[in-house]
């Protein structure tokens, strides 16, 4: 998929990333919300991560030295959760900044609050193929699974019943590969899109897996792929929805048949979803999108601009009811109400 990303290489270097990772352009980079909607953590380029009240006072800062990518709350609100770029998973007592527990060689944290579960992926090369099921409570081992593909990106469903994995695209005898040069000129847009990803001798796995035991369920091999650290999966019933930082994103119902879209006109430097997928947020330079992926209307919300200021939104942590926290690249913190507004904007220091 060389081809798609290439004319977007000056657009995206040093945006962050979706899979936890962190990316040098600066700023926040990972927001989390507690479970009673009282604090949230906040964390990015300063090595620092921030214990904040909803009003925007900084209530704890704890330093870590490392850069910070992924944030979540445990299920009591106790304990904080944190990814960095060094491949190490902490648990932090959030009262005090106190590490509790560590676990290293994993990243791309993904955390269910009702099962008090993580997903996370082998960080090892030899066994990148793995993911692992822990426990938040003392990061314990509860299963693991084995792929036979590189995980892209992955999502519990809504009970936390079930994992939902993408995998990396991978080399297929049974699409053709035409080069980028002969995809017919007259083709544009999404267009264009769709018959490259036909024809371009990649497929992908989008499969469904049994949480503990990594039992596999559904299983669907997709002439379309995605890319490694930008993709959102999101489950609205029996319908999959895969989001990306390119906007070329796909919509797969349950007898595999392909849909592909844009949501809305511009690259995507941050997206988020509710846990039932219902609302979706996405961002980009300076303001976003809120509201349905499809089947209702989507409001635009902005940010007020800072003088001199390429400011990106580059996180998002969404509640059950649509609601939710932004962070960004110059180090602020908005909340965006159900109906898309901003109505809450402070910087982080």
């Amino acid at each position: 998929m060389w081809y798609r990303l290439t004319v977007l290489v000056g657009l995206l270097a040093g945006l962050p990333t979706l899979a936890g990772g962190v990316s040098g352009r600066g700023g926040l980079e990972a927001v989390a919300v507690s479970p009673d909607g009282k604090w949230l953590a906040v964390g990015g380029q300063n090595r620092v991560v921030y214990i904040v009240d909803v009003s925007g006072t900084v209530r704890s800062r704890y330093w870590l030295g490392t850069r910070i990518g992924n944030l979540a709350f445990t299920q009591d609100g106790k304990r904080l959760l944190v990814e960095d770029e060094e491949d190490l998973l902490r648990v932090l007592d959030v009262a005090t900044g106190k590490e509790i527990q560590r676990r290293e060689g994993v990243r791309g944290l993904v955390y269910h609050s009702a099962t008090n579960r993580i997903a996370i992926r082998d960080s090892n090369q030899r066994s990148r193929n793995r993911l692992w099921l822990l426990s938040a409570d003392g990061l314990r081992d509860e299963g693991a699974i084995e792929l036979a593909y590189a995980p892209v990106a992955y999502r519990f469903d809504l009970a936390g019943k079930q994992l939902l994995v993408l995998g990396q695209s991978r080399d297929s005898k049974d699409e053709p590969r035409i080069e980028p040069k002969l995809v017919p000129s007259e083709l544009r847009g999404l267009a264009r899109q769709v018959f490259r990803q036909k024809n371009d001798g990649l497929q992908a796995v989008l499969g469904s897996f049994e949480v503990p035991t990594g039992k596999p369920g559904r299983s669907q091999s997709l002439w379309y792929t995605s890319d490694s650290d930008s993709t959102l999966l999101v489950q609205s019933g029996e319908i999959r929805y895969i989001l990306n930082r390119a906007n070329v994103c796909a919509r797969v119902d349950a007898a595999g048949t392909i849909h592909v879209f844009a949501l809305g006109e511009n690259l995507h430097h941050a997206l988020g979803a509710s846990p039932d997928g219902r609302v979706v947020l996405t961002g980009g330079l300076g303001e976003g999108t809120h509201g349905p992926i499809e089947g209702g209307r989507r409001e635009r919300f902005e940010l007020k601009r800072l003088p001199g200021q390429a400011e990106y939104l580059s996180r998002f942590a969404v509640a059950d009811d649509g609601s939710a926290w932004v962070v960004t690249t110059a180090s602020r913190l908005g909340h965006i109400s159900k109906e898309g507004k901003v109505d809450r904007l402070f910087p982080v220091y």
